[in-house]
């Protein structure tokens, strides 16, 4: 499956360093919506269920991770922030006969979070916030740690 997402411009909150994001594997933890917080990890519980469904590593020229439970890969040029320009987002899609514990939202939400992605923040070099929203256009938080 290939999905051409709109280039939304990305807003920066405090100092974001696109080299800063780079390089690392973010795993997410939490998703805050206007009404629920959905906490998958803790920092440092390394038995996790859901550790390996919902990443992101973001290397020098692409994005890859996992979407619950495909996985999917985007290509990008630029160098800060401000510069970024995505390529074509491509899902690899889990073949049904893996099973998976029960997640707490699929790829769709995912894919549409990210589509829709307004703010980032950096917190300490270990938390990524991402500001985005629902299809209503409730504000959504999505956290993402490196240890």
């Amino acid at each position: 499956m290939v999905v051409t997402p709109e280039q939304p411009i990305i807003e920066a909150i405090g100092e974001v360093k696109w080299s800063d994001i780079q390089g690392r594997l973010w795993k997410l933890s939490e998703i805050r919506l206007i009404d629920d917080t959905v906490t998958l990890r803790e920092k440092g519980q390394a038995n996790d269920p859901y550790t390996y469904y919902y990443t992101a590593y973001v290397s020098k020229n692409e994005i890859h991770g996992t979407a619950a439970p495909s996985t999917f890969r985007v290509p990008y040029t630029g160098d800060s922030l401000e510069s970024l320009n995505f390529g074509v987002l491509q899902i690899e899609v889990a073949p049904s006969s893996i099973s998976f514990p029960n997640l707490p939202f699929v790829e769709e939400d995912a894919l549409f979070y990210l589509e829709h992605i307004r703010k980032i923040e950096l917190i300490k070099n270990q938390a990524l916030l991402l500001y985005t929203q629902e299809e209503n256009e409730n504000e959504v938080t999505i956290i993402f740690i490196s240890e």
